[in-house]
């Protein structure tokens, strides 16, 4: 519905107002009355409490996609970037909310950036423009871009034959093969092969 009114009149009764199809503003804090008024044509006359679509019950749907490069076993082996997309079939989404990990919530702006070594949760959610909320939901992935630590262990000053400790030495002397030992770690996807 459309107005004109040129005279003096009321549009709200102090509290609550009427719908207007044409209405859009917003509802932040989710009371289903516009945060600012709608203004009638025709002179100076406004509805300082315009009620937000009362037919729009539906909560808006959010996805999310990620990227970065894939490698074993689930965990990302470089930076991870991702989009968040909401969608409303009402008047609008109004805004999306993020939280990685355990951090606050924001307000989601832009593609996240995810480089920190470590399994993380994602968790999101949107909001229409009549103060519906989805539910949240959440994602978990993992980032290691960080390679193994190999630590070796030389050989003792000693005198080695065929892989045989025999005498000690100044420094160490080996005649054939010997076996060393070398440790293997990595703190987050673990090792999946040592050559």
């Amino acid at each position: 519905a459309h107005a004109y009114d040129k005279f003096v009149n009321y549009w709200d009764n102090g509290h609550e107002g009427n719908y207007w199809d044409d209405y859009r503003g917003r509802d932040n804090d989710g009371d289903h009355i516009g945060d600012s008024p709608y203004n009638i044509s025709g002179g100076n006359n406004e509805d300082a409490y315009p009620l937000m679509d009362p037919s729009d019950t539906a909560p808006p749907h959010t996805t999310h996609t990620v990227s970065g490069t894939q490698g074993n076993h689930g965990w990302y082996t470089s930076t991870v970037d991702i989009t968040l997309h909401a969608t409303d079939p009402g008047i609008g989404v109004n805004h999306t909310h993020y939280k990685l990990d355990n951090g606050a919530w924001s307000t989601y702006t832009s593609p996240l950036s995810v480089s920190t070594d470590g399994v993380h949760t994602l968790s999101y959610y949107s909001r229409d423009k009549n103060g519906n909320d989805e539910d949240v939901h959440t994602h978990t992935f993992k980032v290691d871009t960080t390679g193994p630590v190999v630590t070796i262990t030389p050989p003792q000053a000693r005198l080695y034959l065929f892989d045989r400790e025999i005498i000690p030495t100044a420094t160490p002397l080996i005649i054939g093969e010997i076996t060393l030992r070398a440790d293997i770690d990595d703190a987050h996807s673990g090792v999946q092969e040592a050559t």
